[in-house]
């Protein structure tokens, strides 16, 4: 075994690293409660600690800052490395980025936290290199020309690609 990389804890005062995910127990403050009868007395009882599994919100906005997708503070910016393929493209690269990072958390806790974050930053950083890309100069008139959720065109007017905010985005998926 590596020993920098096995940790051995007690889950209630330590959280430990596990495929991206952080594992640790519920927050003592949290813990489930559960009402039962006893001898005709109302009593309450703690239910057993349940494991929870989190993304590390942090580190994926970390990773998305050293992509070039946001600032260091973590706010949206043009992807310049992007800007030589064509805006529906563009488009596409941002989608499956969201995809992929919000099908690999899927089973974590914190899941809506994750997915807001994420699509945040990924739809208002394709929204920035679109303008860069076809020198809009603003982010209202790139949103202007596309409307609010990125949708594009073919020129026959049928709809290429969009970048929409989905109904029940924040939820876990099914």
């Amino acid at each position: 075994m590596n020993l920098v990389k096995t940790k051995i804890t007690h889950s209630t005062e330590e959280s430990a690293k596990f495929l991206g995910y952080t594992v640790h127990e519920t927050d003592p403050r949290r813990k489930p409660r559960k009402y039962f009868v006893h001898k005709e007395k109302r009593r309450l009882r703690l239910l057993n600690p349940r494991p929870r599994l989190d993304a590390p919100i942090g580190d994926i906005v970390r990773r998305l800052i050293e992509k070039g997708y946001a600032r260091k503070n973590g706010n949206p910016t043009r992807c310049g490395r992007l800007i030589h393929l064509s805006p529906p493209d563009i488009v596409r690269h941002y989608l499956a980025m969201e995809r992929g990072l919000l099908g690999y958390y899927g089973l974590a806790t914190n899941y809506g936290r994750l997915s807001a974050r994420v699509h945040y930053i990924l739809k208002y950083s394709c929204a920035l290199t679109l303008c860069a890309k076809l020198r809009l100069r603003t982010l209202k008139k790139t949103y202007r020309k596309f409307g609010k959720h990125l949708t594009i065109l073919k020129d026959d007017g049928e709809l290429d690609i969009s970048f929409p905010t989905r109904v029940g985005h924040y939820a876990k998926p099914k």
